[in-house]
């Protein structure tokens, strides 16, 4: 079996993982969410692929020589964000406490850089694996060249490209001299787009073979429009020109011998103190089981996150009493429910959780696996109901309006909810994917929360919260409120550093409560009504769809972006707008220009 060698496209995956990773913060509020991606990519390859080499390659911030040959080369590209450049130290800083070799040179791209590398370590017999999603990297595609995707571990090699391009990886250029690059700003013939120059690359070859045909005769079956003919003609040297732009050098200023890239092997203290100091909880445990010297570093992260914890089951009368009466003189207190289910109308109660200082909570169970104690539901809800109908005392928790109606659904009216941890996390990070609490947490506190599948398990298997023992539930749901508590003292200052405290506090708050009521009141809708509409809106969709069809000259699914965009730019030769990272955007500014 031949060596291997897995190459990085460093600021390819970094943006990858910026924009496709959920933002992540360090316990010290500094963006984390690409190093973190980059780590987790790094930890499969050389857990599942167990690399010979492996090499990150990087550009520079100095104009390269297609700068210089085109001043347009990449000049609409949106500047990186901060955010980003906030972690491309930290990056280089996980890349050498992984030993991971980085090349870099002045004035030279990383695809010319990788296209160097691959191009000797094919010579030399090794299997080369590219990690990027670069589409001009394609043309150094070859036998044992393969693009490796870390999400599911697959390869893309030259049986792949030929079957999935038609032509062969020396073309790509070729390819991309007709039709352009938006991504690179590469102007390519304007008006020939994806299907056309894979007609013409058919037809001809190459951009030379295309010029060397001036009566084009040999494009009878590119179906050109006249205005393409024009541009062809006309644009010869603007063709030339981005063709030589966008084909990768292999001539580089880089090492080319691949020994040099052999794995050092990771520094697994120096990685474990990196990790804790970006709250990659995570990311250590998974590294806990392989390397020496992490376990330790491990075990101190969750000795300190424990230290202190005041998590308490309060299932006795005598214990309850004592409980309201503390609670009685509190102005502020977080608040959770524990249920069988999300449904509020049918879920039964299991507990009710309440914090009001931090690191401390307190857990009221009402059902428990049979032999464990708890307390009559009826004496928990007539104990609690003073402190959450108290508009004056004020309520702290994660979607707190589903606790609310659980309380609804038991003759309770929450009143006063003051911060719903959940709303605040979504105003200072709209973008976010989700913002539970495991999120929040993990974001804001660099705190590993405890998973609910560890009680209550997963699948076929998993069972109901009624179920989970009084020793599991307790610090799990105690856990919940005292995380809300902290998380409402750390985001209150950040939402109004961002001018974000008058939305949450006079809107959004105050919305809480009205949709609580509103759903527990309902509404009344007419049936027959929306119906009728419905059978309305389906027969003038119908017949927009044949209008549409009639224009085009034949069916196509116009739901399909990629099925419209060969319709509109192929087939109609109409000017494409911006380009996505699947292709020309069909969207509806796209549209509305076209129009």
């Amino acid at each position: 079996m031949s060596p291997t060698l897995f190459v990085i496209d460093g600021f390819s995956y970094a943006f990858q993982a910026f924009f496709g990773v959920r933002p992540l913060t360090a316990p010290d509020g500094a963006p984390t969410q690409a190093v973190f991606g980059f780590a987790q990519m790094l930890m499969k390859v050389l857990r599942e692929e167990k690399p010979d080499a492996l090499l990150a390659a990087f550009d520079t911030p100095e104009p390269t020589f297609r700068h210089q040959r085109y001043a347009g080369y990449k000049a609409s590209r949106a500047a990186t964000p901060d955010d980003l450049l906030r972690q491309i130290p930290v990056l280089f800083e996980l890349l050498a406490a992984f030993g991971v070799p980085v090349t870099r040179a002045p004035g030279w791209e990383a695809d010319d850089l990788i296209a160097t590398v691959t191009r000797a370590a094919r010579d030399a017999g090794v299997t080369v694996n590219i990690v990027s999603r670069d589409k001009d990297l394609y043309q150094v595609l070859d036998d044992g060249v393969f693009f490796y995707t870390p999400a599911d571990g697959s390869r893309f090699g030259l049986p792949e490209f030929r079957a999935k391009w038609g032509m062969e990886p020396s073309q790509v250029p070729e390819y991309l001299g007709m039709r352009g690059d938006d991504v690179d700003d590469i102007p390519g013939i304007p008006g020939v787009g994806e299907k056309t120059a894979r007609d013409l690359i058919a037809a001809y070859g190459s951009v030379d073979g295309l010029y060397g045909d001036p009566g084009l005769s040999r494009a009878g079956g590119c179906r050109l429009t006249a205005k393409q003919k024009q541009n062809i003609a006309a644009f010869r040297d603007q063709a030339l020109l981005s063709r030589d732009l966008a084909r990768v050098r292999a001539d580089a200023p880089v090492e080319p011998e691949w020994t040099a890239y052999r794995l050092r092997g990771l520094d697994g203290p120096r990685v474990a103190a990196l990790f804790t100091r970006l709250g990659f909880k995570t990311l250590l445990a998974q590294l806990e089981a392989k390397e020496a010297g992490v376990t330790s570093a491990v075990a101190a992260a969750r000795r300190e996150q424990a230290a202190g914890v005041d998590w308490r089951c309060v299932n006795t009368p005598e214990q309850l009493r004592a409980f309201v009466n503390e609670m009685s003189a509190q102005r502020e207190v977080a608040f959770d429910t524990e249920t069988t289910g999300l449904r509020e109308w049918e879920a039964r109660l299991v507990g009710c959780s309440f914090s009001w200082k931090e690191r401390q909570a307190f857990y009221l169970p009402v059902r428990a696996p049979l032999g464990e104690r708890t307390l009559p539901e009826a004496e928990v809800l007539a104990a609690i109901r003073p402190a959450l109908e108290n508009p004056a005392v004020r309520k702290v928790g994660q979607n707190i309006k589903f606790d609310a109606l659980i309380m609804r659904w038991r003759g309770i009216a929450l009143r006063g909810a003051a911060f719903d941890t959940m709303i605040a996390g979504a105003l200072l990070n709209a973008g976010a994917g989700g913002h539970g609490l495991d999120r929040l947490a993990q974001d804001y506190l660099g705190h590993q929360t405890i998973p609910i599948t560890s009680l209550i398990g997963e699948g076929r298997k998993q069972i109901t919260m009624d179920r989970v023992p009084l020793g599991a539930i307790t610090p799990y749901a105690a856990e919940d409120a005292d995380i809300a508590l902290r998380l409402a003292r750390v985001l209150l200052p950040r939402l109004k550093a961002e001018g974000l405290w008058d939305l949450f506090t006079n809107i959004e708050m105050p919305l809480v409560e009205t949709l609580t009521d509103m759903e527990a009141t309902g509404i009344r809708v007419d049936a027959d009504l929306l119906r009728a509409l419905s059978r309305e809106l389906a027969a003038r969709e119908a017949a927009l769809e044949a209008e549409i069809h009639a224009l085009a000259g034949h069916a196509f699914n116009v739901h399909s972006p990629k099925q419209l965009e060969v319709v509109l730019f192929d087939e109609l030769g109409l000017e494409s707008g911006r380009r996505t990272k699947t292709g020309r955007s069909t969207d509806a500014e796209v549209l509305e220009t076209l129009a």
